[in-house]
């Protein structure tokens, strides 16, 4: 679906919002915004150019667009077809060949694996799949005990993934059935990054991809910086930060919000902790992390929400160049120095 409109408001987009607000009532730039569903969640692409003329912007969004799907029939462990699924369904305790692209997402995947202590990992499909907040109808109860205790045993047994390189390119080792690839938690923020690259090359200087949670932008909002909102983890009408952002610089937020279920008064949530085979509880609702790049954004908001204000912050301040905030269950909020928001949600 393609729109052409002056943004004047607030326009949410699921976890992360793009706000334009326009002094007593001046119009902002015209911009050019197509919307589709792609990798599980809805992805918008939006620029901004010369009124009236879009013709070239539109090509080159069709061509980011493209680049998505692409990555998507690459790395969806969710399609029988996909370069993941069929290294998933491969021997385990076998090195197998590894796809270029998948190791691309791979390298910096286990790094922040092994900085964050195992908070974020890659290899959580087997469990996904037994809390089943990716399927049809969605889980309404916790899976049984003795399947994620089974989970946990075939983990403490094995380590982790493997991954060497030889003369004829990178080989992967998953140990046992209780690893398999699930990049959902850092290939959005792979896909936004070669999509903004395209809308770049294509000679748009000012753009934003917005995937779900993950937002990358390129250039600027006319003659201002890009003014992002960050929903409020309690209220899905409302934005509890905003940021006044200029490109290139990607955020993404993590909470406990996006796919959830309530069961005997408890919430359980799609951010699982690979060290209790739980919805991780940290004391986090939220995270939001900007980095120039937005997969490592989006891998980074994951392992600092498992791990937790005090741990995910030092995490965060590990990282050259990340920022974070933190939202707490208690209402509260914390930031890194770095983080400058003018805070608007309600504690």
């Amino acid at each position: 679906m393609t729109t052409r409109k002056t943004v004047v408001g607030f326009v949410l987009l699921w976890m992360l919002v793009i706000v334009g607000m326009a002094g007593c009532g001046k119009p902002l730039p015209e911009s050019h915004k197509v919307t589709r569903l792609l990798m599980g969640t809805i992805v918008s692409i939006t620029v901004w150019g010369e009124p009236g003329r879009f013709d070239r912007e539109e090509q080159a969004i069709q061509a980011a667009f493209a680049e998505m799907e692409r990555i998507e029939r690459v790395v969806s462990s969710h399609r029988p077809d996909s370069v993941v699924a069929t290294i998933n369904q491969g021997e385990r305790g076998r090195w197998l060949p590894l796809d270029p692209e998948v190791g691309r997402i791979l390298e910096p995947a286990l790094r922040i694996q092994e900085r964050s202590g195992g908070a974020f990992d890659p290899t959580l499909y087997a469990l996904s799949r037994l809390w089943g907040f990716s399927q049809e109808p969605p889980p309404d109860r916790p899976p049984p005990a003795e399947l994620r205790e089974r989970w946990l045993a075939g983990r403490q047994q094995a380590g982790r993934l493997q991954l060497r390189s030889t003369d004829h390119g990178q080989e992967l080792l998953l140990p046992n059935d209780s690893f398999a690839l699930d990049l959902g938690a850092i290939a959005k923020g792979y896909a936004v990054d070669r999509a903004l690259a395209r809308l770049a090359e294509a000679g748009v200087a000012n753009a934003i991809v917005a995937a779900g949670g993950d937002l990358g932008m390129i250039g600027q909002r006319g003659a201002e910086p890009w003014r992002i909102g960050i929903q409020h983890p309690r209220d899905a009408t409302a934005v509890a930060a905003v940021l006044r952002l200029q490109g290139p610089v990607a955020l993404s937020t993590s909470g406990d919000y996006e796919r959830f279920f309530m069961h005997d008064g408890k919430r359980y949530h799609h951010i699982l902790d690979p060290g209790t085979a739980l919805p991780g509880e940290s004391g986090v609702i939220s995270v939001s992390v900007r980095h120039p790049a937005s997969m490592v954004a989006d891998a980074l908001s994951t392992a600092a929400f498992i791990l937790g204000p005090e741990k995910g912050m030092a995490l965060i301040r590990s990282e050259k160049n990340a920022e974070a905030l933190f939202i707490l269950a208690d209402g509260r909020h914390v930031a890194t120095e770095g983080f400058a928001t003018e805070w608007v949600g309600k504690p």
